[in-house]
């Protein structure tokens, strides 16, 4: 019996060093594959550098801003297009004659634009700077899905948005609950077009205090025009959001001769808006239809900007004829004084 067992368990031992072995070779076999893989992939990526650098020609002066990429954040590559050595051109235009910067034609009879840019083509965009970006169909490169789309590297953007016009209004002791009054605000706040856009969709909000949000963000709208000469179709909600205010406490009758306590509740409302920058939302643009909107959008802003500045050198002007006229006025009166 006892040598029945030993030859078992010599058997068993002898099994298990066979399939260790086998194990063994077996891993050293995979890593002479990968390192061959490897190699070869190393070796075919020298190669394809070695022709690139034979089949580069000398520098040239670039006209058109192209993506310069740089180091990869997390799992998506970024892409800095606002470092181009060429990156901007300052064009001057009559409101009379050809508009280079947009493309497009102004009618010197009537102040309409006619709108010629394609987004699928080179778009001339004009900054808050007011310089002018030639922006390619794919700045960023293809879109090849939600995890790897191409995106602006995040200091790049901040560094852009920090650098545009902000005014804010708030409204005060609102008799209406916050919970209630911030799903009109964040209907607001979802609003990713321009002002005009986001008025438009708040006149058919079926709430109670749906107006009051309406002239809370046209009172923001005028504060930027009046602080900086900004038009509606210029500016976007960035913030709109309602928090609790003082709440007023009241007596609440309960059953039984007991007595509870209850809130009528106020709110606080606050609008943010900002200067767009239409460079940069045409540069994130995901999609051609994308990107066709935010080209229409700045058209439409900068027709505006032109007529508001039309009717300001024209009032202006009329000032100036007044102040002469009185001016006159009180001569002659002096002289009949006299």
């Amino acid at each position: 019996v006892a040598s029945n067992k030993l030859n078992r368990m010599t058997g068993s031992i002898s099994s298990s060093l066979q399939s260790i072995e086998e194990v063994s070779t077996n891993e050293t076999c995979l890593q002479k594959r990968y390192h061959a893989i490897s190699s070869n992939n190393n070796i075919g990526r020298q190669n394809a550098i070695a022709a690139a650098a034979l089949t580069t020609t000398s520098p040239q002066i670039i006209t058109v801003p192209l993506p310069v990429t740089v180091p990869s954040y997390h799992h998506h590559m970024h892409r800095n297009f606002f470092s181009t050595r060429v990156m901007t051109q300052n064009i001057e235009s009559d409101s009379l004659s050809t508009n280079i910067a947009t493309n497009s034609k102004t009618d010197s009879s009537s102040s309409n634009i006619i709108p010629s840019q394609d987004a699928s083509k080179t778009v001339y965009a004009t900054g808050p700077d007011g310089k002018v970006y030639a922006i390619p169909p794919k700045p960023l490169g293809n879109y090849k899905g939600k995890r790897h789309a191409p995106k602006l590297k995040p200091s790049i953007v901040a560094k852009r948005i920090s650098k545009l016009k902000t005014t804010f209004t708030t409204e005060k002791s609102i008799r209406h609950s916050p919970w209630r009054l911030n799903l009109v605000c964040q209907f607001a706040a979802r609003q990713t077009e321009t002002i005009p856009d986001a008025l438009l969709q708040l006149q058919y909000v079926n709430k109670v205090k749906a107006p009051l949000i309406h002239r809370l963000v046209r009172r923001a709208a005028a504060k930027a025009k009046v602080m900086f000469g900004l038009e509606k179709s210029q500016l976007e909600i960035v913030e709109c959001f309602a928090t609790h205010g003082t709440h007023l406490k009241r007596l609440k009758i309960m059953g039984r001769g007991r007595a509870g306590k209850k809130l009528r509740r106020l709110s606080h409302a606050r609008c943010v808006v900002r200067e767009i920058d239409f460079p940069l939302k045409i540069i994130q643009a995901t999609s051609l239809n994308q990107r066709q909107k935010w080209v229409d959008l700045m058209e439409v802003a900068l027709a505006d900007k032109k007529r508001a500045l039309k009717e300001r050198e024209e009032v202006d002007l009329l000032e100036q004829q007044m102040e002469a006229m009185q001016l006159e006025k009180e001569k002659k009166e002096q002289e009949k004084s006299k």
